[in-house]
């Protein structure tokens, strides 16, 4: 219980919630716009991939919880939980993700200074929570930046939301398998951007753990 308290009450991993929740809000929003596109293909399936951290952050405020019941039914756990979840035709329950992040927001140090001073102090693990953000949304907008050039293009081989995702994900985290790739212009100027990306961010992540 007191490392699940002290994890939801660690500023990095607050700030971080907020961001990903902010970016599922977003993409809910966003998804009014692009459903039945390729477009909103992406944004759906990200906001389905997120939604493991979601319920990961509901178990631990349940478990940090000193009281389960007052927790889920009078501190609105519930919203929380309702907010994690991903049905697909049930957009609206993810609007709930806009509690989360005031509800996060007001448990932060009240002054930017506390703010600052918190994140200058632990300097390691808010670089470790930025760079995968960064990551995250280097990934999402690559996705759907690929797919502009490559989903209309009869020789791609980089067609659907998933082949784009998997494409961006391997391609950040520089392995590149190969069996999906950029044949268009614009295609690997996206391409050569997540490369760059993924040296950066797994280099500075390196640096500050060594």
């Amino acid at each position: 219980m007191l490392s699940s308290e002290k994890t939801v009450n660690n500023l990095q991993y607050q700030l971080f919630i907020v961001s990903i929740s902010l970016l599922a809000v977003a993409n809910t929003v966003a998804l009014v716009f692009f459903r039945g596109t390729l477009t909103g293909d992406v944004l759906a399936l990200v906001d389905a991939l997120l939604t493991p951290f979601f319920l990961v952050d509901f178990g631990l405020r349940m478990i940090a919880a000193q009281s389960k019941w007052r927790y889920f039914f009078i501190e609105f756990g519930w919203a929380d939980f309702i907010g994690s979840l991903w049905l697909p035709g049930w957009d609206v329950l993810r609007l709930f993700r806009v509690y989360r992040v005031v509800n996060i927001i007001r448990q932060l140090p009240k002054t930017s200074g506390q703010t600052w001073g918190t994140l200058r102090r632990e300097r390691a693990n808010s670089i470790f929570s930025s760079m995968i953000m960064l990551a995250i949304l280097v990934i999402e907008i690559g996705g759907i930046a690929v797919l502009h050039f490559e989903g209309t293009n009869a020789n791609a081989n980089i067609l659907t939301a998933g082949d784009a995702l998997w494409w961006g994900i391997v391609t950040i985290a520089t392995v590149g398998y190969g069996d999906k790739y950029p044949i268009t212009p614009g295609g690997r100027f996206i391409g050569s951007a997540e490369i760059i990306t993924g040296v950066a961010v797994f280099g500075t992540i390196s640096a500050y753990l060594a």
